[in-house]
This record gives structure tokens, sequence and C-alpha cells, in this order.
């Protein structure tokens, strides 16, 4: 169990600052009310402006941006030392980043053809967003930079320097991240796709990597969903358009592309990043850095 605690430790520290934040935002909003002598129509009013764009993104920030950098300040997570190690590996990013976007076709493929749909709500405010070019910005840039560095820097990161075995720490990940965005529907669609990002960042020990992979699948879903919208009718999918053979074989092509790229990205990456040569002498098991 002791190999959990730098995560336990910091999704801790995490939560009390998250909550910290949240409370602060309630009781500045509630003093602006009083102060304010707001009627309740146009309070209504406000609340409905919750889902804008600039607001999600202030909400990113909030739970995502300050959080991170002052867990970062209280020492939990080391970004200078991801960062260059990131930039020391960039030029080997082929591979893993061509195996990251093949999988998430695949598993986009694979959702739409379990017909797992969204929340009306949720669906309601992607749209708003792409239709946006700060909630664009948010959703190709902004989100797979933040959630990249909680989930892959953060939590992963720490189990497998805690000493986690990778195959545990991947799994625990993938499933925080789709837990995450607490939904049916993103939660199949993130828990399996986590699961390639942590195998990715796991063998290259790099966050560039995962970053990239993340925001070309969120641009491409972005790109897809404005181009689709006139295509197919509100409960379109996929295959409405091209038919259920042709998306099982776009949807093998892009698995099997998937798995051949591995045995690319493994050949490069031979060593696990995260584990040294040296083996303990009593139990035969790797020292962790």
């Amino acid at each position: 169990m002791k190999e959990f605690k730098p995560v336990l430790k910091f999704v801790g520290v995490y939560l009390l600052i998250v909550i910290a934040l949240i409370i602060f935002a309630i009781i500045a909003g509630i003093l602006y009310f009083v102060i304010s002598h707001t009627p309740s129509a146009e309070m209504k009013n406000i609340t409905s402006h919750m889902n804008d764009p600039i607001m999600v993104l202030i909400n990113d920030i909030i739970m995502f941006v300050i959080p991170l950098a002052l867990t970062w300040k209280f020492g939990l997570i080391d970004l200078s030392t991801e960062f260059r190690n990131g930039r020391e590996t960039f030029s080997k990013m082929k591979y893993p980043i061509l195996v990251g976007v093949l999988w998430f076709f695949a598993d986009s493929m694979l959702e739409d053809l379990l017909g797992i749909e969204m929340p009306e709500d949720l669906e309601k405010t992607f749209k708003e967003l792409m239709h946006s070019p700060i909630g664009v910005l948010g959703v190709c840039v902004c989100a797979p930079v933040f959630e990249e560095l909680l989930m892959r820097t953060a939590i992963l990161g720490l189990m497998l320097r805690g000493g986690v075995k990778p195959w545990i720490a991947i799994t625990i990940s993938a499933l925080a991240f789709g837990l995450m965005h607490m939904n049916l529907a993103q939660f199949v669609f993130a828990s399996i796709g986590g699961l390639m990002l942590g195998f990715v960042y796991y063998k290259t020990n790099n966050v560039f990597a995962v970053m990239i992979i993340h925001a070309i699948q969120n641009t491409f879903a972005t790109v897809m969903t404005l181009s689709l919208e006139g295509a197919v009718g509100e409960d379109g999918h996929l295959y409405d358009l091209i038919g259920i053979p042709a998306v099982v074989l776009l949807l093998i092509v892009f698995a099997s592309g998937s798995f051949y790229f591995l045995r690319r990205v493994a050949s490069q990456f031979p060593q696990p990043q995260f584990v040294e040569n040296e083996v303990n002498e009593e139990n035969g098991t790797p020292f962790v850095e």
C-alpha cells in the first residue's frame, strides 16, 4: 500500500484545494447577489450563462490550473522534469503519436457502434463550445494540456515512480480519467483511450506525446461534429453515412494499425522509462527512480 502513498497524498491535497476554491467562488457569488440585490429573474438568467465558453474556460482554470500549480509548488509533482524529458525525446514521438491517433479513431468508432449517447444537456454544452473560438480553444488545446498534466503526469506518474506495477497504474489512471467525465458515454471512451495514453506515457516518459495525441483527438472530434452537423440528424451516427460494414472495416484497420505500431513503439523505447536497470537482490524487483 505504501507505493500508493504519493498519489493518495497528491489527490488529497488536490481535492482540498479544489473544494476551497469552489467554496470561495460560492461565497463570492452569494455576496455579489446580496450586495447587488439581483432580482430572481436576472439571477436565473445569469445562471443560464454558466455553460458559456468563457465560463467553462474559467472553470477549467479553477479546477485544473490553480490546483496543479499549487501542488507543483508543494513539491508533489515535478513539472520541470516532465517538460525537460519531453523536450529531450520529442524527436522520437512520431510512432507514439501515430499509435494514439489510430487508437482514438478506433475507440470513437466502437463507441458509435455501441450506440452510447451523451446526456442531452452535455451534448448541448459541447455544441455551444464548438461554435465559439474560445470554446474550440478550450476543447482542442486547454483540456488536453490540463487533463494530461493531471491524469498522466500526476496520477499515473506518481504511481509509476512509487513502484506500482505499470499495468495496475495504467488501468487505475484510465478508469480515473473515465470517471472524471461523469457520464457513461465519455466514461467508456475516455477509459479505453486512457489505457492507450497511459501506455504511451509509460513507454516514453513524455508528457508532450500524450498532450498531442489528446489534442489531435479532440480537434478531430470537433471538426467531425461541425462538418457532419448538417449531414445527419440530431441522433445521427457515422454508420448512417457510410454503413455499418464500412465502420467495422475502419474499426479493424485503425485498431490493427495501432497494434502494429505498438511494436514499433516498444522497439523504440525498450526499457521502461520509470525503472532503472538495477535489481534489488533481496526480492528480485527493480529499483524505481
